[in-house]
C-alpha cells in the first residue's frame, strides 16, 4: 500500500479470548492471549528528496492474562429501605 511517499506492509497476528462464567453470570473470568506468534511487525519505508527511511520491528505488545469479574447484586435485587427518611420527606 502507498500513502504519498510513504510504502506500508500489511502485517498479521493471532489472538484468543475465552470466557467462560459461574453461578448465574456472577462471576466471568476471561482468559486472552495478544500477538500468540509474535508476528505482529512495523514495516515501512518513507522515501524523501536525498533518503530513505525505513522501519521494520516487532511489536512490544504481546499479552497473556487472566481477568476475573464478580457482580455483586446480580440478581437485580435493590434495596428498599427501611423508610428512615419519611420524616425528612414530609417536612417538605
Amino acid at each position: 500500500m502507498y500513502n504519498a511517499f510513504r510504502r506500508y506492509r500489511s502485517g498479521y497476528f493471532a489472538s484468543m479470548r475465552m470466557v467462560k462464567t459461574f453461578f448465574d453470570e456472577a462471576l466471568t473470568v476471561n482468559f486472552y492471549a495478544d500477538d500468540i506468534f509474535r508476528s505482529q511487525k512495523d514495516q515501512w519505508t518513507m522515501y524523501g528528496d536525498h533518503s530513505t527511511l525505513t522501519k521494520d520491528s516487532y511489536h512490544s505488545a504481546r499479552e497473556i492474562g487472566v481477568r476475573v469479574v464478580y457482580k455483586f447484586n446480580s440478581g437485580h435485587r435493590k434495596y428498599k429501605g427501611s423508610g428512615a427518611g419519611n420524616a425528612e420527606k414530609s417536612r417538605f
